[in-house]
């Protein structure tokens, strides 16, 4: 109990050091959507087991067909050739995967134009010229920091959500609400991986 009090209040004293509100505005750009993705492929349990599973099951269907075509002499063996197009296929959707779903997210995006983002005390709030959108925070329960962004991850893990803000978007970024401001947010409310 008493190290529920001493959490508590930890975490009421960083978070009266944070920035009330930290504010973006942005367009968002396909490189925003493909670093999403790639976060996403790294630090979830799903995107692991695909830049693994997908090429063991590349290199596996190769073996396979090449245990095929020795033993049957035909390179135009049906079961081999179909195992070797289920190797290329895996090979194809591990390289360019994150890049297609970039591109498909990017297309939702953009026709919204200019997004303003504001984080706060009870979430993630957007809004553009055809479009508003609320995240609270128990909607997400991690986040990494890149070089030119901060992607937001989901708490279920079973479930691909992010959001991912972009550093360019911050309204200044020197002031105590800027970038550094958001990192403190962020640290209060999300466990940073």
């Amino acid at each position: 109990m008493a190290e529920n009090a001493h959490h508590t209040d930890h975490t009421d004293r960083a978070t009266a050091a944070v920035s009330e509100s930290v504010e973006l505005a942005y367009r968002p750009v396909l490189a925003d959507m493909l670093a999403g993705m790639l976060v996403q492929r790294r630090k979830t349990p799903s995107g692991r087991a695909q830049l693994v599973g997908w090429p063991l099951g590349a290199l596996a269907a190769f073996a396979a067909a090449w245990i095929r075509f020795d033993a049957t002499g035909r390179v135009t063996d049906p079961a081999a050739v179909m195992l070797v197009t289920g190797g290329i296929l895996l090979v194809v959707l591990t390289l360019f995967l994150p890049r297609l779903m970039a591109r498909q997210y990017y297309r939702l995006t953009v026709e919204h134009g200019e997004y303003r983002a504001v984080l706060d005390e009870r979430g993630v709030h957007f809004t553009a010229e055809r479009f508003s959108h609320s995240s609270d925070w128990a909607l997400f329960n991690r986040y990494v920091e890149t070089a030119e962004h901060f992607v937001l991850l989901t708490a279920n893990k079973g479930i691909a959500g992010l959001i991912v803000l972009p550093k360019r978007g911050v309204q200044q970024p020197e002031a105590p609400t800027g970038t550094d401001g958001l990192r403190a947010l962020l640290d209060v409310r999300l466990r940073r991986i």
